[in-house]
C-alpha cells in the first residue's frame, strides 16, 4: 500500500554505499491492494536492486512468527498508522524495528531503546538504514530483548483487555 512508504526505502536503498547494498536483503510482504506493485517494481529495475530486494506476497499469519524471526530488523517506513501491529508483532519476536516518525508506536521504540526512528525524508532513512547495518549483532539482540519485555509489559492479550473492560467501565458508569 502507497501508505506504507516503500517507494521512500527503495529509494533510500538504492542511495546506500555498495559495500551495505550488497550485504543488505530487503524482503516485502502484502498484498498489492492499490496497484502500486509496478511502480515499485520500476523503482527496483531503475536502481538497480533486482538482487537484494524480493516482493514475497502475503505472508501466511500461521507462518508470521516463524518468519520474522528470520530476519535481524523490521522496517516500516509509513506515512502513518494508528498503531502499527506488525511493529509490536516484530518486537514480541524480539526483532528490533527501523520505522518512521509516522508510526504511533515510535515514541515507545525511541523510549525503549528497542529500534531506530527516522524522519520520513529518504535521506533519513538512509541515515537510519546505515546506522542499523552498524549496529552489532549483539546490541541488536540487547534491542529485541527489550522490545520483547515492552510488548510483553504494555500490549499482552491480559493487560490490554484489562485496560479496555475499564474504559468500558468508566464510560457506562458516566
Amino acid at each position: 500500500n502507497r501508505k506504507k512508504g516503500l517507494d521512500l526505502l527503495l529509494n533510500a536503498l538504492s542511495l546506500l554505499p555498495s559495500y551495505m547494498k550488497d550485504r543488505v536483503s530487503l524482503d516485502i510482504y502484502g498484498e498489492d491492494d492499490d496497484n502500486f506493485l509496478q511502480e515499485l517494481k520500476k523503482i527496483v529495475e531503475l536502481n538497480q536492486l533486482r538482487k537484494c530486494v524480493v516482493f514475497k506476497g502475503k505472508l501466511n499469519p500461521a507462518n508470521r512468527n516463524e518468519t520474522l524471526q528470520q530476519y535481524d530488523v523490521l522496517v516500516l517506513t509509513s506515512h502513518q498508522e494508528n498503531f502499527g501491529l506488525v511493529v509490536a508483532e516484530a518486537l514480541d519476536q524480539k526483532i528490533p524495528v527501523l520505522i518512521s516518525d509516522k508510526v504511533n508506536l515510535c515514541d515507545v521504540v525511541e523510549q525503549n531503546q528497542c529500534g531506530w526512528v527516522s524522519p520520513l525524508k529518504i535521506d533519513n532513512i538512509v541515515k537510519k538504514i546505515e546506522e542499523a547495518f552498524r549496529t552489532p549483532k549483539h546490541i541488536r539482540q540487547q534491542m529485541g530483548e527489550k522490545g520483547h519485555a515492552l510488548v510483553r509489559e504494555n500490549y499482552a492479550f491480559e493487560k490490554v483487555g484489562v485496560m479496555y473492560w475499564q474504559l468500558y467501565e468508566k464510560t457506562v458508569n458516566r
